[in-house]
């Protein structure tokens, strides 16, 4: 049985630490000492619903393999004049988990509709005339295709592949 102490107040905050019945720590309530010294969360959650920009390509390392391909989200702004206008953003999926970026790099092909959660991520690297290039990534935790039939509907795309039905990647 786990039991709870009071362990500290930061900023007004209360955290609390859980013990076994013998005594010894067992974790707290936050994650990692950061959280516990702080008593602050974050959340870096990303979901997105699109279309394929181009076929996904792996990329990078034999080492430290990646799946990369281009998702466009759109929306529609109403301007000034009454006029509705299609807007669309463009975001880079990367996925390096092993088993789904093998299924990404398989079955992700331009056009197709699919489902992305998972994380930002920002970074840089220098190109080859030296200039700093910052890169935002979304890392994907999880990917669903929405392109292919549902019911036994077929396609001439999702017949090439052997697809019956939505599939989780």
């Amino acid at each position: 049985m786990l039991r709870n102490r009071l362990i500290s107040t930061v900023a007004g905050r209360v955290s609390r630490r859980f013990y076994s019945d013998d005594g010894v720590s067992v974790g707290a309530d936050l994650h990692g000492a950061r959280a516990v010294l702080t008593g602050e969360r974050g959340v870096n959650r990303v979901t997105l619903l699109g279309r394929v920009g181009q076929d996904a390509q792996t990329r990078g390392s034999t080492e430290n393999p990646v799946t990369v391909f281009p998702l466009a989200t759109s929306y529609t702004l109403k301007t000034r004049e009454g006029e509705y206008v299609q807007k669309t953003e463009w975001h880079r999926i990367s996925v390096f988990r092993p088993v789904l970026k093998d299924l990404v790099s398989q079955f992700v092909r331009k056009g197709d509709r699919v489902y992305v959660t998972g994380s930002i991520s920002y970074g840089q690297f220098k190109d080859k005339s030296n200039t700093i290039q910052r890169v935002t990534s979304i890392i994907a935790e999880d990917v669903l295709n929405m392109t292919r039939p549902m019911h036994g509907n077929t396609s001439e795309a999702s017949e090439d592949r052997g697809n019956k039905g939505p599939d989780k990647l």
